[in-house]
């Protein structure tokens, strides 16, 4: 008790150092908590899910003449029954095919509903929490749903909604058999409701239960459980083998191979960069960036701790000097140091308790996750903070323990001399470990800005300003009368001076279009086989989006459909061989001498899709959607607020039944990249928290510094010395330390955002400026934060000095 007395006595005397220690503490810790909750959240993507561990998605890869032609996250319709019945290790299958929705009941209208059509196994296989219903026989029948709770409440309030009826798209009845409990933030599937995949087999022949072809990659997501202790790597070598077997004799012929893997449904999230993904999934590599930039805002705050218990030695030197006189041992010396490293990372902790609960609901705001709610859920996590406080203690403690116990109490009392110059180079080295990290952290936060500015100018080769997208009417599918009140709709916006025009198209700008064209016959003749992504579009298409055309022309209008007609983008004019655009007009393409098609317009390449991937090869084919799709309107800059409310009132009038949803282009263009900017923000943030810690901890060096040296400095100034010649006694070994961490921080920042930018497919360049500022600003934050303190001193009266000496 009486060392703990001594050890708080020391640290009010020493206010200042107190208040460095625990503020850089306790900033370090918070930091680096916030980061780890964001980690953790990441990583338990779907752990929620019983039987997580034996749970997989089938993805499949397919080949041609060896040469791969896709990479998908869908399969087949027949490779989950297949496996089920020919591999036993196979537990069980399900297939699923997402979309998005109007449900409605009454006058109750909710559009983009995620949603399943399943097999009546698929809760046998994603095992989520059943509220009502049986799960084995609630999506056996056709026309049969299962709701999420949430979605119940909003339907049926608190009467039971089991028998009830609600509606999809276009006005299909579906009865309520079950409510599952809502799935969690932190899951790759978002669905809020189920329905039958049988339904399929008697609205559409061949889109439903009975469908065992090798076809529906373009949509069908094929899950499947694998018997207790089963090796995922065994199953793909059988499944590969039984694929061998089984293909049908035309693949064989074209020499088409189909490659299934196994993905573990808790790695999707952070490891599945395929094509046909239904949402964005997150980054393995930002998430161990943040894992990085946690610990090493922690380490930083720890290595304040050191190096200030270290440089302040020279007090604590004789005290620990006649302890070992008086008995104690080099274990009783550590143990004290170690119990003020306890108190003051105690202190800190409580703190840093108090900024997570000030910070984590902004902190969850700015992530997109629901952090909070994930913490409430998981208590267990705030034994992180009980760690990190033991795990600090022991190592900002130990170190300067072991260095002051090591020291022979009769050379320090024989004379002042503290440690030897061995014992400072490593404070040194840390030091400059502190100031490689900040500026590591500035060169990246620079970079990010730099390449998200990059992609926010880049000519995406298309009009993106004052652009609206509207959602199609959803209850219109399969509506013979959809085309006709489209273009009812067209002609109504005559009457808005501010709408230049309005297309529709299937896919919407920064959408991946999952229609595949595959070609291996031009003009008749036999190719390889070359595959082209489809859009669906109509003859003003061209003209909203200011897309130039290279050769021949565009669609005519007053028609909504000439399949046997289409339009390429150069990109799929070089890949189809065509020597320019102009070559390619008038050349028929078509897959085995079906679905032919003559080129009768070539554009300029754009970029259909987000800047990660290269402009794709693709064709347009002039065909009002069928399903879902998007309209498209341009309109003047002038009163957007006031045109807004007029294309609405117009849509209420001819689209009774469904809701106007719209969002301006360019923003939906920026949802794309939120991941990046939301990194980019947070980087920003942490990147100033890392950068604030490092100078608290130069701050206490200069202090002790200058502390150590005020005897000198008092000489120095009556033998007329001036103040600048002071500052740059003070101030030399600072700036080697920056020189030092700078030449350490390049490679190293340049490698790491070498790697990142590698991820897309158009990028930034680092250019030498950002290494150069970056240097600059830590040095000019450093020199400030230590001459500041050097100017007092050297300001000072020298004979105060003295006297104080």
């Amino acid at each position: 008790m009486l060392q703990i007395k001594n050890i708080l006595r020391n640290l009010k005397k020493n206010k200042a150092f107190t208040f460095i220690n625990i503020g850089g503490l306790s900033i370090g810790i918070a930091a680096f908590f916030l980061l780890m909750i964001y980690v953790a959240f990441e990583k338990s993507y779907d752990e929620f899910l019983d039987n997580n561990e034996n749970t997989y998605r089938v993805q499949l890869k397919q080949y041609k003449n060896g040469e791969p032609l896709f990479n998908k996250a869908t399969s087949t319709y027949n490779i989950g029954p297949l496996i089920k019945d020919e591999i036993p290790e196979v537990k069980e299958f399900a297939r699923a095919g997402f979309e998005k929705c109007l449900v409605f009941r009454e006058n109750n209208y909710l559009n983009s509903q995620d949603l399943f059509w399943t097999d009546s196994t698929f809760l046998n296989v994603v095992k989520v929490e059943m509220v009502q219903g049986d799960k084995q026989t609630a999506l056996i029948s056709p026309y049969t749903t299962v709701l999420s709770d949430k979605l119940a409440k909003i339907y049926f309030g608190d009467s039971d909604p089991i028998g009830q009826i609600i509606y999809i798209n276009e006005h299909l009845p579906f009865t309520v058999t079950g409510v599952f409990k809502s799935l969690p933030a932190n899951s790759h599937l978002n669905f809020k409701l189920l329905l039958s995949l049988s339904t399929g087999n008697v609205l559409w022949p061949g889109w439903g239960t009975d469908n065992y072809s090798w076809g529906g990659h373009g949509w069908l997501y094929t899950y499947i459980t694998l018997q207790e202790g089963s090796s995922p790597k065994v199953v793909e070598d059988k499944i590969a083998k039984l694929v061998k077997e089984k293909m049908p004799e035309n693949f064989l012929a074209e020499n088409i191979q189909f490659e299934f893997h196994l993905q573990k449904v808790t790695d999707i999230h952070l490891n599945s960069k395929l094509e046909n993904e239904f949402k964005v999934n997150g980054s393995k590599q930002y998430i161990n960036i943040f894992m990085l930039i946690g610990i090493i805002a922690l380490i930083i705050a720890w290595i304040n701790f050191i190096n200030i218990s270290n440089a302040q030695a020279y007090d604590k030197v004789k005290e620990s000097a006649i302890r070992k006189v008086n008995g104690a041992t080099r274990k009783d010396i550590t143990s004290i140091f170690i119990t003020e490293a306890f108190i003051l990372n105690l202190l800190g902790t409580v703190i840093a308790c108090i900024l997570i609960l000030i910070s984590i609901p902004v902190f969850s705001q700015l992530t997109g996750k629901a952090l909070d709610v994930f913490l409430k859920q998981n208590p267990s996590y705030i034994f992180m903070l009980l760690g990190t406080m033991i795990i600090g203690a022991i190592i900002s403690g130990i170190y300067p323990g072991l260095i002051l116990s090591s020291i022979k109490p009769e050379k320090v009392l024989k004379s002042n001399h503290v440690n030897p110059k061995s014992k400072l180079s490593f404070r040194h080295a840390l030091v400059v470990f502190q100031l490689a990290a900040s500026i590591c952290l500035i060169i990246t936060v620079t970079t990010i800005y730099k390449q998200m500015q990059y992609i926010s100018k880049k000519d995406l080769g298309y009009n993106r300003n004052f652009v609206v997208v509207l959602e199609a009417p959803r209850s219109m599918n399969m509506d013979s009368t959809k085309y006709v009140k489209y273009r009812t709709f067209k002609e109504n916006f005559t009457q808005i001076s501010a709408v230049r025009n309005i297309t529709s198209t299937l896919f919407k700008m920064g959408e991946e279009s999952v229609y595949d064209f595959s070609v291996n016959r031009i003009n008749g003749e036999e190719t390889k086989d070359i595959l082209i992504k489809r859009n669906l579009i109509d003859d003003d298409y061209l003209n909203v989006f200011g897309i130039h055309l290279l050769a021949g022309e565009n669609f005519r209008s007053n028609t909504r459909r000439r399949s046997e007609e289409i339009i390429i983008n150069q990109q799929a004019c070089e890949l189809l061989g065509f020597k320019s655009p102009a070559d390619a007009i008038g050349k028929s393409i078509s897959s085995n001498g079906n679905n032919r098609a003559k080129i009768i317009g070539v554009t300029a390449n754009f970029h259909q899709e987000n800047l990660k991937v290269p402009v794709r090869a693709m064709c347009f084919s002039f065909d009002h959607p069928n399903n879902f799709g998007s309209y498209i309107v341009s309109v003047n800059p002038s009163d957007i607020n006031g045109t807004i409310s007029q294309i609405e009132t117009i849509w209420n009038e001819i689209y009774v039944n469904d809701p106007f949803i719209y969002q301006f282009l360019d923003e939906q263009l920026e949802n794309l990249y939120f991941s990046e900017i939301r990194l980019g923000k947070l980087l920003m943030i942490f990147a100033c928290i890392t950068v604030f810690i490092t100078c608290l901890g130069l701050l206490g060096l200069i202090l002790i510094t200058t502390k150590k040296n005020i005897k000198i400095i008092g000489i120095r100034k009556v033998n007329g010395a001036n103040s600048i010649e002071i500052i740059n006694l003070l101030n030399k070994d600072f700036v080697k330390w920056v020189v030092i961490a700078f030449i350490i921080a390049i490679p190293v920042s340049w490698y790491a955002m070498t790697q990142w930018l590698a991820s897309f497919a158009y990028r930034t360049t680092l250019s030498w400026w950002i290494f150069t500022m970056a240097g600059l600003v830590i040095f000019g934050i450093a020199m400030l934060t230590v001459s500041w303190q050097s100017w007092k001193a050297a300001s000072r009266n020298p004979v105060e000095a003295l006297k104080y000496e």
